[in-house]
């Protein structure tokens, strides 16, 4: 068998795009613990950087018990791309971090990548009209993933777009 051929289109995914918003993310708001103002404010950023792409954001806003922070207000943001099935492939990144670092790695990066992977399907701007996947795409941003996953375990357990996911 062997590899499977290179694809004929050009790769979407920019690297450097993805390291210019890592980095952004993590001076802009350093301190990511939940319910914090800076885990807010990166919330906000998520949505502002989507927004530029003319993607919408839903948000699902609840109270948790997070162990070694309190009872806090945790926000799941979810941007959703349709396709032309309702089978959803859904693509995940936690975007807080413990605060004692300024968390690049944990988890700037992954939520810089979900902005990146959102924008091949970006709607504002561009210049023929937007790609439809075959699937919907979800590019969902958690919180509380530094403290056991539990933004993530809330969409698996909360979301109606979690019952169409064939893949994350």
């Amino acid at each position: 068998s062997g590899p499977l051929p290179a694809p004929a289109l050009p790769p979407a995914f920019d690297r450097e795009t993805a390291t210019t918003l890592a980095a952004d993310l993590a001076r802009e708001t350093p301190n990511r613990v939940p319910g914090s103002l800076g885990a807010a404010d990166a919330a906000a950023w998520f949505r502002t950087k989507l927004a530029l792409y003319g993607i919408p954001v839903r948000e699902d806003r609840w109270r948790q018990e997070v162990p070694g922070v309190g009872r806090v207000e945790l926000r799941n943001l979810a941007a959703v791309v349709p396709g032309t099935v309702p089978e959803t492939i859904v693509f995940v990144a936690h975007r807080d971090n413990k605060g004692d670092t300024s968390g690049a790695n944990d988890n700037a990066s992954g939520t810089a990548a979900l902005v990146e992977l959102a924008r091949a399907y970006a709607t504002a701007g561009a210049t023929e009209s937007a790609r439809t996947p075959l699937h919907t795409l979800v590019f969902l941003s958690t919180d509380a993933g530094a403290y056991g996953s539990l933004g993530a375990a809330r969409f698996a357990s909360h979301s109606p777009l979690a019952s169409r996911a064939v893949a994350a």
